[in-house]
């Protein structure tokens, strides 16, 4: 119903009593309750990126002003990423030592997302630290294997030896 349509709605006049108003009916009621009309905000675009913390977005969420263009790059994916030891890190995981070996299969997956949004720094370091926590769980599965073999060797002549 558009302003022409409208009802003409009764207005309290100082008098105390109704009068008919050319208003529309919220301004009528605007006026009888003291609503002073405030002009609203321009109106903002909200724009979402994707990003997060990347260094090239530091504001994942950000408010312009109409009539701005924003121009956002998306990352690229590496070209050359980094190996991400995944199958070593599953293998120690499996055979070796198991609590180190999920971090470096963690750390492994970390390197292919951060080559997929082109944050060299990030897989490489990532890359490095499942290296280093598959070597970690390989050591300390050899250890125990070496170990479990002295033990089992020491049982062994002990229980032939009687």
């Amino acid at each position: 119903m558009n302003e022409a349509q409208a009802p003409e709605m009764p207005k309290k006049g100082e008098d105390g009593i109704h009068h008919q108003s050319s208003l529309s009916g919220m301004d009528t009621f605007n006026q009888s309750v003291g609503v002073i009309p405030v002009e609203a905000p321009p109106p903002y675009s909200t724009v979402f990126v994707q990003g997060g913390n990347h260094p090239q977005c530091p504001n994942p969420l950000a408010i312009y002003p109409p009539g701005t263009h924003v121009v956002y790059r998306m990352p690229q994916p590496l070209e050359k990423p980094p190996d991400d030891h995944l199958i070593y890190a599953i293998l120690v995981t499996v055979f070796c030592f198991w609590p180190t070996g999920i971090i470096a299969i963690i750390k492994s997956l970390d390197v292919q997302k951060s080559a997929q949004i082109g944050d060299a720094v990030a897989a490489d370091t990532a890359s490095r630290s499942a290296l280093q926590m598959s070597r970690i769980s390989l050591g300390i599965g050899t250890l125990i294997y070496i170990l479990l073999c002295v033990v089992l060797v020491i049982e062994f002549v002990l229980i032939f030896s009687i």
